[in-house]
Protein backbone atom coordinates (compact mmCIF):
# COMPACT_ATOMS: atom_id res chain seq x y z
CA UNK A 1 0.00 0.00 0.00
CA UNK A 2 1.32 3.26 -0.88
CA UNK A 3 1.92 5.36 2.30
CA UNK A 4 2.17 9.52 2.24
CA UNK A 5 6.10 9.54 2.11
CA UNK A 6 5.80 8.06 -0.93
CA UNK A 7 2.87 10.27 -2.66
CA UNK A 8 4.77 12.91 -1.67
CA UNK A 9 8.19 11.82 -3.45
CA UNK A 10 5.63 11.33 -6.43
CA UNK A 11 4.33 14.79 -6.12
CA UNK A 12 7.29 16.40 -5.75
CA UNK A 13 8.81 14.72 -8.66
CA UNK A 14 5.48 15.55 -10.72
CA UNK A 15 5.36 19.25 -9.70
CA UNK A 16 8.19 19.75 -12.24
CA UNK A 17 5.99 18.47 -15.10
CA UNK A 18 3.82 20.29 -17.83
CA UNK A 19 1.04 19.25 -19.88
CA UNK A 20 1.86 16.28 -22.06
CA UNK A 21 5.30 15.07 -20.17
CA UNK A 22 5.53 11.38 -19.46
CA UNK A 23 7.29 9.73 -16.86
CA UNK A 24 8.23 5.86 -16.23
CA UNK A 25 7.63 4.11 -13.01
CA UNK A 26 9.70 1.06 -12.54
CA UNK A 27 8.66 -1.47 -10.12
CA UNK A 28 9.01 -5.04 -8.84
CA UNK A 29 5.44 -6.04 -8.70
CA UNK A 30 2.70 -5.18 -10.76
CA UNK A 31 0.05 -4.51 -7.91
CA UNK A 32 2.73 -1.90 -6.57
CA UNK A 33 2.96 0.12 -10.21
CA UNK A 34 -1.18 -0.04 -10.33
CA UNK A 35 -1.02 1.24 -7.01
CA UNK A 36 1.11 4.12 -7.98
CA UNK A 37 -0.48 5.15 -11.17
CA UNK A 38 -3.74 4.87 -9.30
CA UNK A 39 -1.97 7.43 -7.06
CA UNK A 40 -0.52 9.39 -9.18
CA UNK A 41 -4.78 9.95 -10.85
CA UNK A 42 -5.84 10.57 -7.31
CA UNK A 43 -2.93 13.67 -6.69
CA UNK A 44 -3.99 15.29 -10.53
CA UNK A 45 -7.80 14.40 -10.45
CA UNK A 46 -9.31 16.96 -9.68
CA UNK A 47 -11.78 15.69 -7.11
CA UNK A 48 -12.43 12.55 -9.67
CA UNK A 49 -9.97 10.31 -7.98
CA UNK A 50 -10.41 6.45 -8.59
CA UNK A 51 -11.66 4.68 -5.12
CA UNK A 52 -8.46 2.40 -5.51
CA UNK A 53 -6.15 5.43 -4.35
CA UNK A 54 -5.28 5.11 -1.14
CA UNK A 55 -6.04 7.77 1.08
CA UNK A 56 -2.65 9.59 1.45
CA UNK A 57 -2.99 10.13 -2.26
CA UNK A 58 -5.96 12.31 -2.03
CA UNK A 59 -5.53 13.81 1.05
CA UNK A 60 -2.33 15.15 -0.62
CA UNK A 61 -4.54 16.60 -3.57
CA UNK A 62 -6.72 18.00 -1.42
CA UNK A 63 -3.87 20.03 0.30
CA UNK A 64 -2.23 20.78 -2.88
CA UNK A 65 -5.28 22.32 -4.74
CA UNK A 66 -3.48 20.53 -7.88
CA UNK A 67 -5.45 21.25 -11.44
CA UNK A 68 -7.11 18.29 -12.91
CA UNK A 69 -5.40 16.37 -15.50
CA UNK A 70 -6.15 13.64 -18.01
CA UNK A 71 -3.77 10.62 -16.66
CA UNK A 72 -2.84 7.95 -19.08
CA UNK A 73 -0.88 5.12 -18.22
CA UNK A 74 0.33 1.51 -20.01
CA UNK A 75 1.52 -0.74 -18.13
CA UNK A 76 3.93 -4.21 -19.19
CA UNK A 77 5.86 -6.66 -17.96
CA UNK A 78 4.73 -10.15 -16.07
CA UNK A 79 7.71 -11.77 -17.92
CA UNK A 80 10.45 -13.26 -15.70
CA UNK A 81 13.32 -12.50 -17.98
CA UNK A 82 12.48 -9.10 -20.23
CA UNK A 83 16.01 -7.68 -20.82
CA UNK A 84 15.86 -4.18 -19.21
CA UNK A 85 18.79 -1.84 -20.81
CA UNK A 86 19.51 0.93 -18.62
CA UNK A 87 22.64 3.46 -20.11
CA UNK A 88 25.21 5.00 -18.22
CA UNK A 89 23.03 8.36 -18.54
CA UNK A 90 20.49 7.17 -16.95
CA UNK A 91 18.30 6.07 -19.64
CA UNK A 92 16.17 3.11 -19.60
CA UNK A 93 14.79 0.96 -22.74
CA UNK A 94 13.62 -2.27 -24.04
CA UNK A 95 10.62 -4.29 -25.28
CA UNK A 96 9.12 -3.75 -21.77
CA UNK A 97 9.50 0.28 -21.68
CA UNK A 98 8.35 -0.49 -25.55
CA UNK A 99 5.30 -1.73 -24.73
CA UNK A 100 4.67 0.62 -21.68
CA UNK A 101 5.07 3.73 -24.05
CA UNK A 102 2.74 1.76 -26.78
CA UNK A 103 0.15 1.04 -24.50
CA UNK A 104 0.33 4.44 -22.36
CA UNK A 105 -0.08 6.25 -25.84
CA UNK A 106 -2.89 3.89 -27.33
CA UNK A 107 -4.53 4.96 -23.83
CA UNK A 108 -4.36 8.98 -24.65
CA UNK A 109 -5.78 8.06 -27.76
CA UNK A 110 -9.23 6.12 -26.45
CA UNK A 111 -9.71 8.60 -23.64
CA UNK A 112 -7.75 11.80 -23.97
CA UNK A 113 -9.68 13.76 -21.70
CA UNK A 114 -10.40 10.84 -18.71
CA UNK A 115 -7.70 8.38 -16.75
CA UNK A 116 -7.63 5.58 -18.69
CA UNK A 117 -4.58 2.74 -17.05
CA UNK A 118 -4.48 -0.05 -20.68
CA UNK A 119 -2.53 -3.48 -19.42
CA UNK A 120 -0.53 -6.06 -20.85
CA UNK A 121 -2.15 -9.81 -21.25
CA UNK A 122 0.74 -11.25 -18.71
CA UNK A 123 0.60 -7.95 -16.10
CA UNK A 124 -3.11 -9.03 -16.16
CA UNK A 125 -2.19 -12.45 -15.36
CA UNK A 126 0.08 -11.90 -12.55
CA UNK A 127 -2.68 -9.30 -11.55
CA UNK A 128 -5.62 -11.73 -11.24
CA UNK A 129 -3.26 -14.43 -10.01
CA UNK A 130 -1.91 -12.57 -6.79
CA UNK A 131 -4.46 -9.56 -5.98
CA UNK A 132 -7.54 -10.80 -7.42
CA UNK A 133 -9.23 -10.09 -3.79
CA UNK A 134 -7.87 -6.99 -3.12
CA UNK A 135 -8.72 -5.40 -6.82
CA UNK A 136 -12.30 -6.41 -6.15
CA UNK A 137 -12.43 -5.06 -2.99
CA UNK A 138 -11.09 -1.36 -4.02
CA UNK A 139 -13.17 -1.57 -7.19
CA UNK A 140 -11.24 -2.33 -9.60
CA UNK A 141 -11.63 -4.48 -12.59
CA UNK A 142 -10.60 -4.91 -16.25
CA UNK A 143 -12.09 -5.67 -19.64
CA UNK A 144 -10.17 -7.74 -22.18
CA UNK A 145 -9.64 -4.97 -25.37
CA UNK A 146 -8.35 -8.16 -27.45
CA UNK A 147 -5.11 -8.74 -29.40
CA UNK A 148 -3.25 -5.94 -30.15
CA UNK A 149 -0.32 -5.22 -32.91
CA UNK A 150 2.64 -2.99 -32.21
CA UNK A 151 5.39 -2.83 -34.38
CA UNK A 152 6.37 -6.25 -34.78
CA UNK A 153 4.78 -7.42 -31.26
CA UNK A 154 1.18 -8.56 -30.38
CA UNK A 155 -0.21 -9.13 -27.13
CA UNK A 156 -3.73 -9.15 -25.63
CA UNK A 157 -4.18 -5.64 -23.64
CA UNK A 158 -6.83 -5.07 -20.63
CA UNK A 159 -8.46 -2.00 -20.23
CA UNK A 160 -8.77 -0.95 -16.30
CA UNK A 161 -12.26 -0.31 -15.22
CA UNK A 162 -11.25 1.95 -11.46
CA UNK A 163 -13.62 4.79 -12.13
CA UNK A 164 -17.62 4.55 -10.46
CA UNK A 165 -18.55 6.85 -13.57
CA UNK A 166 -17.16 3.58 -15.67
CA UNK A 167 -18.48 1.00 -13.85
CA UNK A 168 -21.13 0.62 -16.20
CA UNK A 169 -18.91 -0.64 -18.59
CA UNK A 170 -18.70 -3.84 -17.08
CA UNK A 171 -22.63 -4.49 -17.41
CA UNK A 172 -21.61 -5.18 -21.28
CA UNK A 173 -18.05 -7.07 -20.51
CA UNK A 174 -19.02 -10.29 -22.29
CA UNK A 175 -20.63 -8.93 -25.70
CA UNK A 176 -17.21 -6.70 -25.99
CA UNK A 177 -14.91 -9.49 -25.22
CA UNK A 178 -16.72 -11.86 -27.75
CA UNK A 179 -16.64 -8.83 -30.11
CA UNK A 180 -12.89 -8.35 -29.93
CA UNK A 181 -12.71 -12.15 -30.09
CA UNK A 182 -14.34 -11.84 -33.52
CA UNK A 183 -12.80 -9.19 -34.66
Amino acid sequence: VSTCKQVRFLFEAFRKLRTGDEILLLGASAIDVLRAILDVMACFSGGRAPAAASPAAEGLRTAALLPAFAISAGIAGGQKYTPLIITRDGDVSGDIVNTAARLQARAGKISPERDKILVAGPVYQKLKAEASEALALCGLDFISSGRIEFKGAALNVYDAVFLWTESYRLGYRQALETLYEDL
